[in-house]
């Protein structure tokens, strides 16, 4: 993302009017309605892989889509975003599922020790990001804190939308990477892929990533390869 694009967006993002919008956008038409749907399908077949988790941390957290959702899957529930805005909407919205915590603090910089939560949930991020470093350093973070698990949505090549938005070079701020790109960016901050989900492949660039974190793994699942789904 160009640096003025960018300084753009997170002001817009710091905004009660976004919040707003952002927190009523996924209900607005059916269309939105049914794609937000696949897209918790695609989170719910991915996550039925791990047991219940005693702690998740929902990073970044927007105005709490995801939180009833989540709430079914573990005791205790933290919501990290940079704008105090959004989660301040989800809390309005998601009434009765709402996390146990709310911190204001970006990805790269999360306030909390080493190995603090049993998985580190994260959609919508990492696609406004070009840059390697700056996947892998929010990835890296997200490890640090985890003790178990990782699992993030990027937008990958090789479907309808990348090859319609390869004529588009103007004003993007959302970016494709390549299955590659995505396993090295892993491997980089200290994760394993466990499998891999597609939201409609295809179709959708929408991918749902589940990683173990490193240190947590035994030897054998070390050199499993990622399944693909």
């Amino acid at each position: 993302m160009e640096a003025n694009q960018n300084e753009g967006f997170e002001r817009a993002y710091q905004s009660e009017d976004f919040a707003d919008y952002y927190g009523s956008k996924h209900e607005s038409s059916a269309t939105l309605r049914f794609r937000n749907r696949r897209e918790i399908a695609m989170w719910t077949k991915l996550l039925s892989r791990l047991p219940k988790s005693s702690s998740i941390l929902d990073c970044p957290a927007g105005a709490g889509r995801f939180w009833p959702f989540l709430r079914n899957m573990t005791s205790t529930l933290v919501a990290v975003d940079s704008s105090a805005e959004m989660m301040g909407r989800g809390q309005k919205v998601q009434q009765g599922f709402a996390p146990d915590s709310c911190e204001v603090a970006m990805a790269q910089d999360l306030p909390f020790p080493d190995n603090s939560f049993d998985l580190v949930f994260c959609s919508r991020l990492l696609h406004h990001f070009p840059q390697a470093k700056d996947r892998q350093e929010i990835l890296s973070s997200f490890s640090r804190v985890s003790r178990g698990y990782v699992a993030f949505s990027t937008w990958r090549t090789g479907n309808y939308k990348s090859l319609r938005n390869s004529f588009r070079r103007e004003n993007q701020t959302r970016f494709f990477a390549s299955m590659g790109d995505i396993e090295n960016d892993v491997k980089a901050a200290g994760l394993t892929p466990i499998h891999i989900q597609h939201k409609q492949r295809l179709v959708s660039p929408i991918v749902a990533v589940l990683c173990r974190v490193n240190d947590s793994m035994a030897s054998k699942s070390r050199s499993e390869p990622a399944r693909v789904s």
